[in-house]
């Protein structure tokens, strides 16, 4: 099992470095909003590539000391290493990977408990209904966004103050994007990427690849939201007016989350994006599609040739080192998880703060409209009983005299009948 470990993570770090290779080629020539697959291609590839051969060679129903036995014959020679010093790599990978996990998690509850503690926006959602897909759920936060937060029912958090500063287009431009990364089920390949590198943390190529496939993420919804405005270069402008009017500190960092916000050199990359038509690369995509599929199955094919057998010697040759390389990575475990449920116990504080300030504001909003529908209903109880009094005195006028009259016109006709 050891030994299997060992390949796989020799052969999943070679075969990364080569894909990004690819990619940083490919960057070059693929348009903007057609970078997302591709990268998102290599990334599973660099995680499940290695796998193959070791699900393939497997027979069925054997067990932990068969697929111990499988290595990759490749041309690259062998490697003997101690079982204890494998051991412990192992299980530093495991323990901080573990770790990494669990932070990921908490980030994942502290973002959905933040969309439950923000009040929903039922006018945002029937003014920009032609935008949002169907069960799309707008919610407005003290500071927070824009940002799309959740994995399986995704809702978007848009800041209050800024959407009560952005102009009508600059506004529909970011729910356009924020709408697109749910419409391209972004947040279910967004998680599926955070999980990836919190277990593959130690691996720089994968960390890389992650970050050209966040770019690439906003480019392809720039392109998808501008499409849906009808007009790019009034998008971009959108784009800078909300640059302009973010503030500092209010994209999501701690939080598992999709932004629109993004660091100035990605904010001009996007503009360039926007701006290019890209008529120059469109006849050669299909050739490029080709080249890149030859390549990552030349880079797939390389790696797995070139990466060098491992063989894990016994236990019993070196049995001290081995233990204490445990007791490390038990001392790093222990070390790493007080440091996440330290950081776990501040995000629900801060949580538990936005709340209970919401809940203040909510009660003295209640307060004053309360005070001023009873005030509305008491000058409207006094403007109706001045009415009453003033049509009962008419009236009453009215009858005295239409009373007066009769009695004149009886004593008249008395008069006539003597």
């Amino acid at each position: 099992m050891l030994s299997a470990l060992a390949s796989y993570a020799m052969e999943q770090f070679l075969l990364s470095v080569l894909l990004l290779l690819v990619c940083a080629v490919a960057l070059r020539w693929l348009p903007a909003h057609a970078r997302h697959p591709w990268l998102a291609g290599a990334l599973v590839v660099a995680v499940l590539g290695p796998l193959l051969p070791f699900v393939g060679a497997a027979p069925e129903g054997a067990g932990t000391q068969a697929l111990a036995a499988i290595a990759p014959s490749g041309g690259g020679g062998g490697i003997g290493i101690g079982a204890n010093w494998t051991a412990a790599l192992l299980g530093l990978w495991g323990a901080i990977g573990l770790f990494q996990l669990h932070r990921l998690f908490a980030a994942w509850r502290s973002a959905n408990l933040l969309a439950m503690l923000s009040p929903r926006s039922l006018e945002m959602e029937l003014r920009h209904s032609d935008l949002l897909p169907p069960g799309t759920r707008v919610h407005l936060s003290a500071g927070f966004g824009p940002a799309v937060l959740g994995v399986w029912k995704p809702c978007i958090v848009l800041p209050a103050r800024l959407a009560a500063q952005l102009t009508r287009e600059a506004l529909r431009a970011v729910i356009a994007h924020e709408a697109e990364h749910i419409a391209r089920r972004d947040p279910v390949w967004h998680a599926l990427q955070r999980v990836i590198l919190a277990v593959f943390w130690w691996n720089p190529a994968l960390a890389r690849l992650a970050r050209w496939l966040d770019q690439a993420r906003e480019l392809a919804c720039d392109a998808g939201a501008a499409a849906r405005a009808g007009d790019r270069l009034q998008y971009a402008e959108a784009l800078l007016c909300v640059a302009g009017r973010q503030q500092p500190g209010l994209a999501p960092r701690s939080l598992a989350g999709l932004a629109m916000t993004s660091k100035a050199p990605l904010l001009e990359h996007r503009i360039d994006a926007l701006l290019d038509s890209g008529s120059r690369r469109r006849g050669a995509r299909s050739a490029m599609n080709g080249v890149l599929v030859l390549a990552m199955a030349s880079a797939w094919a390389t790696a797995s040739t070139a990466t060098p057998a491992v063989s894990v010697k016994t236990w019993e040759r070196e049995p001290e080192p081995a233990r204490a390389g445990l007791a490390a990575a038990g001392a790093e475990w222990e070390r790493l998880s007080r440091s996440a449920r330290a950081e776990h116990q501040q995000l629900s504080q801060s949580a538990q703060g936005e709340y209970e300030r919401l809940s203040q504001a909510a009660q003295s909003e209640y307060e004053r409209l309360s005070q001023t529908a009873q005030s509305r209903y008491e000058q409207l109880a006094r403007a109706a009983q001045s009415e009453h009094e003033r049509l009962s005195r008419s009236a009453q006028i009215d009858y005295e005299q239409r009373l007066a009259a009769a009695d004149r016109g009886l004593r008249h006709v008395k008069d006539l009948t003597r």
